[in-house]
């Protein structure tokens, strides 16, 4: 049964495993370990039996989020398990708005134009797409720049 559950340090091996796979430009365990138990960071594993099935991580200021990470192992996409992580996220940032008072706040990615499934789980959620930034992940790779408003 999948879990979504905040990140320990027992999940980083996992976590690292993940991120090597799916990105060329992964984090290390120290920068993982930064954001574990941290305030104002959403840092979740959905846990499939004891087996990480993917991880978000999300930073909080004031009435902004920024994704910064989230990823899902090659063999267990399209199931869902990056559009539970994502609303888990939105709906955690919903709860660190209104402890602060505010009533909206907006999400903000970045996310390499040549990424189409991360563009439609973007979009799904209702993120928009706001600008392109040039070489963002070296010559001939763009980043679109995507925005959520979130209101409580």
């Amino acid at each position: 049964m999948l879990i979504l559950r905040a990140a320990t340090k027992r999940d980083l091996p996992e976590i690292l495993a993940i991120e090597e796979a799916c990105f060329d430009d992964a984090w290390s365990a120290d920068s993982y370990a930064e954001f574990l138990g941290g305030r104002g960071n959403s840092f979740l594993v959905a846990d499939d039996d004891g087996v990480c099935a993917g991880y978000v991580l999300a930073r909080f200021a004031v009435d902004e989020f920024e994704l910064l990470r989230i990823a899902v192992p090659a063999a267990r996409r399209r199931e869902g398990i990056g559009e539970s992580l994502l609303s888990r996220v939105t709906r955690d940032f919903g709860d660190f708005l209104s402890a602060a008072g505010l009533e909206a706040g907006k999400g903000w990615l970045e996310v390499r134009s040549d990424n189409p499934a991360a563009i439609a789980l973007y979009r799904k959620i209702g993120f928009g797409d706001r600008s392109v930034r040039k070489d963002y992940y070296g010559p001939g790779a763009d980043a679109l720049l995507m925005a959520l408003d979130c209101f409580v």
